[in-house]
């Protein structure tokens, strides 16, 4: 199944108060957010670690909260984390009893999967920090969360996608901004809807005014001669030059 909703309305809080509740009442205790890059890991364990589940505690005072390793790029400015080490054996000897949430990248867990599997240029993993090959087992997780489950364009990122989701017994719920066919044909039945028009009646997003654009550079391109001069516009400062 999906949730779909439009950009900037709050799917991932969304979710983040359903795991809570899931996770509360024993219905999903274990649970893998699936993210196509590491920035977007970041930012999950961002909204989890800082979600007030309870009066005076946070989220990640209640249940574990796991993520992959984190480059500088993928933070905020200033922002340090200290992810957990998930431990092996919460994914290749399960436990019903345990209750946590597993942070990690669509490409990571295809590498534990799958580990003769090429990636190609959407791979978006650090060759220092490649991941064993983990028997895991299809019983680690009681529900997962694919965010932005509509990245998956081409024929491999949405083979990658199938296929890791297609290896676990477990429920399956997508987050998608704008539906596609190929997102659709796999998680189906829409469960709820929030469109960018009810969101701006709402007051969530503003309203946009389309303008036609004449551009000669789609039309003709843009080509230089040998020698003719170029200017250039530093975005900091606004300052021109011409090199």
């Amino acid at each position: 199944m999906f949730i779909a909703m439009a950009t900037d309305t709050g799917k991932t809080f969304t979710l983040v108060n359903q795991v809570y509740r899931l996770m509360k009442s024993g219905v999903g205790r274990r649970v893998l957010f699936l993210v196509d890059r590491r920035a977007l890991a970041a930012q999950a364990v961002r909204e989890f670690a800082s979600f007030e589940a309870e009066p005076g505690l946070k989220f990640d005072k209640i249940y574990e909260i796991y993520s992959q390793r984190f480059q500088k790029g993928d933070l905020e400015p200033d922002e340090k984390f200290d992810p957990k080490v998930m431990p092996n054996a919460y994914l290749t000897d399960p436990k019903p009893g345990t209750a946590f949430i597993y942070v990690c990248s669509i490409q990571r867990m295809a590498r534990y999967l799958f580990p003769d599997r090429s990636f190609g240029a959407h791979d978006h993993e650090d060759e220092n920090d490649l991941p064993e090959p983990l028997p895991i087992s299809i019983h680690a997780f009681d529900l997962i969360i694919a965010d932005e489950c509509h990245r998956g364009c081409t024929a491999a990122e949405q083979s990658l996608w199938r296929d890791t989701l297609d290896h676990f017994d477990a429920v399956k719920l997508g987050l998608i901004a704008t539906p596609a066919q190929h997102t659709t044909a796999y998680f189906w039945d829409i469960i709820y809807r929030y469109d960018y028009r009810r969101a701006i009646d709402e007051g969530y997003l503003v309203d946009y005014d389309a303008i036609a654009i004449k551009s000669g550079v789609l039309i003709n391109g843009v080509f230089l001669k040998e020698g003719e001069p170029v200017r250039t516009v530093d975005t900091q400062s606004g300052a021109q030059n011409m090199d």
